[in-house]
């Protein structure tokens, strides 16, 4: 298509065909859930400082994730449910990371649960549910 502009109607016609639910990465309006009260500044800085201010998908440190998008790295919760704020449910993503985990969940989901119990020796349920072992 390069060199070729769409139409008004055209593009109108795309961007309606592109809402909600018949949109692709549409995933039932979990976008609109709030988060829980206690995923705050706070908590967020613990979690970077566990993963020790860097990505762990791809490793790139928060000193140059700042330098490049002027943001700290973002907290990602693992099993996509934004109410279940423990440090066995997030971990440090950059920008990037975290917008390719958002595809094929079930595999990121067990990858993190499964990072995160080598290093961290946290318990996770088989049906993905967090369990807090005290």
């Amino acid at each position: 298509f390069y060199g070729k502009n769409h139409t008004e109607e055209t593009k109108e016609k795309i961007s309606r065909a592109q809402i909600g639910e018949k949109n692709h990465s549409w995933n039932g309006g979990s976008s609109f859930v709030p988060y829980a009260s206690n995923f705050n500044q706070k908590f967020k800085e613990i979690i970077r400082e566990r993963d020790d201010h860097c990505c762990r998908l791809c490793l790139l440190p928060e000193i140059d994730h700042i330098n490049k998008y002027k943001k700290k790295l973002v907290i990602h919760h693992i099993n996509y449910i934004k109410e279940e704020c423990s440090k066995e449910n997030c971990i440090t993503l950059c920008i990037q990371c975290n917008g390719k985990v958002n595809k094929n969940r079930g595999y990121w989901t067990t990858f993190f649960q499964t990072l995160l119990k080598e290093q961290y020796n946290y318990q996770y349920l088989e049906t993905k549910k967090i369990e807090v072992v005290v």
